[in-house]
């Protein structure tokens, strides 16, 4: 199987793998390693991330949480046929997280 779109069905992917000399392997969001997410081409800006540092700053989501949180973004931004998360899809992601919890 040497098709990218095989190796990586996650959307936002697509073109590093195409375009990278080694093969990232995710079928989902959840599977993208959390160095891939903070790295140069998928970091997300300060001010999308804001409302996670905030959750932090309070005790209320680990650094593991702020990966795993994030990932939950991508999938509501790739659901809503977006590109990259916005501070919409994170507040979501984070609401998500604090209803599982309750």
């Amino acid at each position: 199987m040497s098709d990218p779109a095989v190796l990586n069905p996650v959307p936002w992917l697509k073109s590093t793998v195409e375009s990278a000399s080694t093969c990232i392997r995710a079928r989902s969001n959840g599977e993208v390693p959390a160095t891939v997410l903070r790295g140069r081409r998928f970091r997300l800006p300060r001010h999308v991330l804001q409302p996670l540092a905030t959750a932090m700053d309070r005790g209320q989501l680990s650094a593991r949480g702020l990966d795993r949180t994030t990932r939950v973004a991508w999938t509501v931004a790739d659901l809503d046929g977006r590109d990259r998360p916005g501070v919409d899809d994170v507040n979501e992601a984070l609401e998500m997280r604090s209803r599982r919890g309750r």
